[in-house]
């Protein structure tokens, strides 16, 4: 499965804005793994989660990834994968009571993330 879902990330970045993800490939995928949709949004976004926080993906490309899973999945997004999108747009924008030279992900999205993974048992 790792292979497939590593396969599905890619095609986030080698497509345009919010298109690596549609019908044809996440339903392959599901097929393939025995998986529901919800299923399949949980596991994509633990996946992203977990490998920005361990360094081996950029915030950027994080927060590209999970656009793309929120565009896809529209209203039917689970909640633990709503929160994991909402965490990397967090990290989108400067807020006007943060000090000069804060670094919104750092702040916002790097530490509820690794909050996540720790409740969902992804980290020791």
């Amino acid at each position: 499965m790792e292979d497939d879902l590593l396969k599905l990330v890619k095609a986030c970045f080698d497509n345009d804005v919010y298109t690596g993800l549609n019908d044809k490939i996440v339903d392959e995928f599901c097929d393939k793994n025995n998986l529901t949709q919800d299923q399949f949004y949980d596991i994509f976004a633990k996946h992203i989660a977990l490998e920005f926080a361990k360094g081996e993906m950029s915030y950027s490309d994080g927060d590209v990834a999970m656009n793309d899973l929120a565009s896809f999945a529209e209203i039917n997004i689970t909640p633990l994968a709503l929160e994991i999108y909402l965490l990397f747009d967090a990290g989108e924008y400067h807020r006007s009571s943060d000090p000069a030279g804060t670094i919104p992900w750092q702040k916002y999205t790097l530490p509820n993330i690794m909050h996540i993974l720790l409740e969902e048992g992804l980290l020791p």
